[in-house]
């Protein structure tokens, strides 16, 4: 397979087999992720650890992980379901669980 050659702000990275390689350094124009005359911003974000639980569905206990996290903060904006488990009662699935991690936006940020 023949190199490809991918040139980003100044950085240069020659792709060969799958892999991009680093093989020249940005310019004196900024990092090699600033676009040159455009200001970058970045949110900041929170994330709590919630467990929560449904008679009904893995769907409905992260469903209810994230109306739990949303009676005690604002501005909820993902939910990440670390782990999944079920209690199992007479060969039958009787509660699924879930451990979820909930990120949500500080105040006086804005989703940049």
């Amino acid at each position: 397979m023949p190199s490809q050659k991918l040139e980003l702000n100044g950085i240069t990275t020659v792709h060969s087999s799958g892999e991009f390689i680093f093989t020249s350094g940005p310019t004196s124009d900024g990092p090699p992720w600033s676009i040159p005359g455009k200001e970058m911003t970045m949110s900041m974000l929170k994330v709590i650890e919630v467990l929560a639980e449904s008679d009904k569905s893995f769907d409905d206990a992260a469903q209810n992980a994230v109306t739990q996290a949303s009676a005690s903060v604002r501005n909820v904006k993902s939910v990440y379901i670390k782990e999944m488990n079920a209690a199992v009662e007479n060969g039958r699935i009787t509660s699924y669980r879930v451990n979820a991690k909930v990120s949500f936006l500080l105040d006086n940020q804005s989703a940049g």
